[in-house]
């Protein structure tokens, strides 16, 4: 399936604990952060994808068929 590029503004939620993988990022530029909310509303930083990375999140739930987890 063939898709277009897509800008997307920095600071942008591409995806949140408990939704549905439709798909895969593929990030030609730039950094996406992966991340938890902590019970005390802290951001917790997992990792960052880099331009040619994986996206761990993405992958797993692909390959598990799950939601994101963060």
């Amino acid at each position: 399936m063939a898709s277009a590029p897509v800008r997307i503004a920095a600071g942008t939620v591409l995806f949140s604990p408990g939704q549905d993988c439709t798909g895969f990022v593929m990030l030609r530029k730039g950094r996406i952060r992966v991340s938890l909310t902590g019970e005390s509303g802290r951001e917790i930083v997992l990792y960052h994808v880099l331009p040619g990375e994986v996206c761990l999140q993405t992958f797993g739930c692909l390959v598990n068929g799950t939601t994101y987890s963060a």
